[in-house]
Parts: C-alpha cells; structure tokens; sequence
C-alpha cells in the first residue's frame, strides 16, 4: 500500500536520479553546526505559522526496475495534518488530504481515489511531515547528515539532516532534508527504501500566507459529478 502512495505521490512525494554523495565520503573539515533540537524547533515555528506554499520539483528512482521519472506543481501545507499538492506535469494530478482523508484525483482519468491517512502513510511518508514537523522527533532517529552531498548544502546555507525511522520498514529506510539555515524552511527532501529506490523533491519561492487564508476547502476534495471514486484499502487488497 506505501509503496503504492509512494509512487503515485498520493504519498506525495519520493525517489531521485542518482544523488550522489550522500553516503560515504565524510566531509573533509568539521564545522559548528546548530543542535538538532534547535533546527527542529525552527521548523516547527516556520511550518505552524500559516499555509506554506511553494512550487515543487519531484524527480524519482526504482532501481529494481531502471525507471525514472520527473514531475512539478505547486504545493501548500497548514498546520494540522492538511496539504494540497497540484501537480502541472507531465499530467495533471491533485493529492490533497484535510489531515484525516486523503484524495488523489487524475482528471483525465475521471478518477479519484480516497482513504485514511493513517492507514496509508506511516510518519514522514508522502512529505507528510510538512504539516506536523513534531512527527519527525517522535518516529525517528534524527542527525547531521554527512558526506559530499551535506558539504554542498552547507556551501548553499543549507543544513542537511539524516532521518532513520526508530521502528525499521523495508519501504522507507532513510529520509534526507536539508534546511535553509535562516528561515528553516525545508528546500530539498529526499527518501530512500531498502530496495535502493529513491525520490527527491525540491521546493522553490516558498510564501507564507497569513494564519488559515487557504480555508478548509482547499484541503478537501468533491469528486465531480461522474468521477469514479475507489477506496485505496479496497483497491489494494486491505
């Protein structure tokens, strides 16, 4: 089911084209970096403070299979639980999710499929993390990250943070964010699973909108009017 969300980005969101660096080399000189507590704090006050909005740009690896893919939109996030990602290429697609529900609607397609968050995406699945940054504390186990790849995000002003879930699962072994170090905003996001898959997502001219100026419809889906609705447990066997 995870994987399924995952590739559809009804998880919202995962795999890269071959991003190096990020385990091995160490870098080369040690630096004064901030506590981790002090970076999450930062990024809770950032992504509680209103509807975060930002263009995406989301590029994905299945190793197992030599498939790759690149795909962009917009996206915002409210504080609890909601986000509406709008992807523009290479189809139109919507995932959106009010914090309890979640709706990936393909127009061309007149389909839409809908389930319970919490039966689909485990914590940090789906970038869901953007809309309760307290989550990442609470389900893993959180550092700097090293290698070259941390290097050049340091080189950006940007801190890059290693993330390994405490309870394992094979469909979501690591998660990669590098934070900007002013605003703590998260600019890339990058997952790996134990098969080698990758997915990247970076975010581009972030804005924060004022408190809940994005009302509630914009974090809830009505199919239109002969739309096929499928409930992602039921499609999958659960």
């Amino acid at each position: 089911m995870r994987l399924f969300i995952l590739i559809l980005t009804a998880a919202c969101i995962l795999l890269c084209l071959a991003i190096p660096g990020f385990a091995g080399d160490e870098v080369g000189e040690s630096q004064a970096l901030p506590e981790v507590s002090a970076i999450l704090e930062g990024m809770e006050k950032r992504y509680e403070s209103g509807t975060v909005c930002s263009r995406f740009a989301q590029q994905s690896l299945l190793a197992g299979m030599g498939m790759a893919d690149e795909a962009s939109g917009n996206v915002c996030f409210q504080y609890p639980g909601r986000m509406h990602w709008h992807y523009t290429e290479p189809y139109e697609q919507f995932v959106i999710s009010d914090g309890t529900s979640i709706w990936v609607y393909q127009p061309a397609e007149g389909q839409v499929l809908t389930g319970r968050v919490d039966e689909i995406l485990s914590a940090g699945e789906g970038a869901s993390f953007f809309t309760d940054i307290k989550v990442l504390s609470k389900a893993f186990e959180i550092s700097h990250a090293t290698g070259r790849r941390a290097q050049i995000w340091r080189d950006q002003g940007l801190l890059g943070l290693l993330l390994v879930p405490k309870k394992p699962r094979s469909e979501f072994a690591m998660l990669y964010l590098a934070i900007d170090q002013e605003s703590f905003s998260i600019r890339e996001s990058v997952s790996i699973n134990d098969a080698g898959d990758i997915a990247r997502i970076q975010f581009f001219d972030e804005e924060i909108l004022p408190g809940k100026s994005r009302g509630e419809e914009a974090f809830t889906f009505k199919p239109p009017d002969g739309t096929e609705v499928i409930q992602i447990e039921k499609e999958l066997g659960q």
